[in-house]
């Protein structure tokens, strides 16, 4: 099956050596020998970002290489540097192991049902590295990329998109009688089939990469050989003609420059892009007009990935209509593309976020609170082999790891809620640190008929109601789940105003200060849109606004460093405590 996959539909040899042929006779660059080198200085950079892991391919162990890096840099930077200057990438260098593992569900006998783990040579990483260095840098300086790409790209990341995204929707249904149609594209095996000349030639004449490093990466896709290994046991090789190097470090980011230009055939609606993760979405005030709509985008689309080797899953790619209002009659609206009916869903997860029709993430906070209460419950198994730092600890890592995704985008809609996820972690502290309050939670204490229980049953209710749970807070230096709302919105905002942000949408969103106030007090507020109906004060931006407005006048003039700013607003939160949950 592995092997029926990526040998279907490869360039032709004629076409390789065709292209690179094209690529060894430009002489822009024969001179240029500088431009080839690679220095320690530029190993030293890439083995920042390096994360050495055991593999086959290297016979050496990786915490050996690591440990010797320093004293090895002179001969790997000669060796770089020949690599860069021929454009021959080693075969050694092109070999992967891949380990499948089993995804959970399914069966055991259907290869379709295991995820590959991918083990590469250490120091073709670290070579990427350096290539995906100069690549990138070449890249961002065109200014081509598509501003709705948010995957692999410095500054921004799923909080990024999903804040965009959700923005545009709560402007769309801020609107009368307005809509929003949203269509959740799947691609199927998207980086496996992604075609090498197409790639290449849009390196070379879009992004105007240069020709060496066009050179080098047609080398190091060409003739990859795969093996896979399962226990013991590794198969013999196969040869990989497609797609782009499964776990490499340039994948990705090839990946999204060979995807750029799909902005180009959806000029007409609102997209939002995360690698190869497409939400594509238009608004209308009417549903019939909205679907004949996006039927012509979806065409588009699927031509234009048919066009790049690409295929949509149409059996995953979901849609769903997003309203204030109940719409009738959903359920005999068909969504196909060439004979295949797309399915209509009223909850998707996006980007890690439940998205639901009514555009309240109700869906995604139960899902919280049910992955919280978990969390919770395998911290009360262990509780008497923890120390109050390891709480702390384990507090940071699975529950406000949890609340913490994304809350600047879901949670304004949720607020009211919070007081259900912060009775649990009050519960969890009262119980550590008051373990006789236990009881307060059996059943059987209560239940029980016995009278001597009576006594003991009032000392542990005057007990649990005197608990002070701010104190606990304290103890173990936590926000309650609104205060961490509260300081990320805020953050984020003081992020964009003090060092701006290269997502135009969103340094749009909190850039314009208020014209009408002109008195000193004021002069850092924001201006607070104006909006027409309440769904629009869920927001980011108009949560986000007001709390920014609500600050005192020194911490929005602070410039110095941000520690200084973290630890005023810090103090600004903890002032503002009320007992709200408690």
């Amino acid at each position: 099956m592995y092997e029926a996959f990526f040998l279907s539909d490869p360039d032709s040899i004629a076409q390789r050596e065709q292209f690179l042929n094209s690529i060894s006779s430009d002489e822009g660059d024969v001179n240029k020998l500088e431009q080839f080198s690679v220095t320690e200085g530029d190993l030293i950079s890439a083995n920042k970002r390096m994360k050495w892991k055991n593999s086959q391919s290297d016979q050496i162990p990786a915490k050996v290489l690591k440990n010797i890096f320093p004293y090895i840099m002179l001969p790997l930077s000669i060796i770089f540097s020949n690599i860069m200057t021929t454009g021959n990438f080693p075969n050694s260098f092109k070999k992967a192991y891949v380990l499948p593992l089993f995804k959970g569900k399914g069966s055991v006998t259907d290869p379709s049902n295991y995820r590959p783990i991918c083990l590469l040579s250490n120091l073709s990483k670290l070579l990427e590295y350096v290539i995906n260095c100069r690549i990138m840098s070449k890249v961002e300086e065109t200014g081509l990329l598509d501003d709705n790409q948010h995957g692999f790209r410095q500054g921004r990341s799923c909080t990024t998109a999903l804040t965009v995204f959700s923005q545009q929707i709560f402007k769309d249904l801020d609107k009368p009688n307005n809509l929003v149609l949203v269509v959740y594209f799947d691609l199927k095996k998207a980086f496996d089939s992604l075609k090498h000349i197409i790639l290449l030639t849009t390196l070379r004449d879009v992004f105007k990469v240069q020709a060496y490093l066009v050179l080098v990466i047609a080398n190091f896709l060409f003739d990859r050989t795969v093996y896979i290994k399962l226990g013991n046991f590794i198969s013999s090789a196969f040869i990989v003609n497609r797609g782009i190097g499964q776990g490499s470090v340039n994948g990705p980011h090839l990946f999204i420059l060979f995807f750029n230009d799909v902005g180009r055939i959806l000029y007409d609606c609102s997209y939002s892009i995360f690698a190869d993760d497409l939400a594509v979405y238009i608004s209308d005030t009417n549903l019939e007009n909205a679907v004949r709509r996006i039927k012509l985008i979806i065409e588009r689309l699927d031509n234009w990935c048919k066009s790049k080797g690409l295929i949509i899953s149409f059996t995953k790619t979901k849609w769903m209509v997003i309203s204030k209002k109940s719409i009738k009659n959903l359920d005999g609206i068909v969504l196909e593309c060439n004979g295949n009916v797309i399915e209509r869903v009223e909850n998707f997860k996006y980007l890690g976020i439940i998205i639901d029709d009514k555009f309240n993430f109700k869906p995604h906070f139960e899902l919280v609170v049910k992955k919280v209460c978990s969390n919770i419950g395998m911290i009360h198994k262990n509780r008497r082999l923890i120390t109050p730092h390891v709480l702390k600890l384990l507090i940071n890592a699975h529950i406000n790891s949890v609340t913490d995704y994304c809350i600047t985008v879901w949670g304004p809609s949720r607020i009211k809620d919070f007081y259900i996820i912060q009775n649990k972690i009050n519960d969890l502290l009262g119980i550590f640190f008051y373990p006789n309050i236990r009881k307060f939670f059996s059943k059987r204490f209560w239940k029980a008929s016995s009278n001597c229980l009576e006594s003991a049953r009032r000392e542990c209710k005057k007990a649990f109601g005197s608990i002070k749970y701010y104190d606990l807070l304290e103890k173990c230096n936590q926000f309650t789940v609104t205060e961490r709302l509260k300081f990320f919105s805020i953050w984020s905002v003081y992020k964009v105003m003090k060092f701006g942000s290269n997502v135009e949408q969103i340094k749009n969103i909190f850039s314009s200060a208020d014209p009408n106030i002109r008195t000193t007090r004021n002069s850092n507020n924001l201006e607070v849109v104006q909006h027409k109906s309440r769904i629009f004060e869920n927001s980011m931006q108009y949560y986000s606004t007001k709390l920014w407005n609500s600050l005192p006048l020194v911490i929005k003039q602070l410039s110095d460093s941000n520690i200084n700013v973290r630890k005023e607003l810090n103090k600004w939160i903890l002032l503002a405590r009320d007992d709200e949950f408690v």
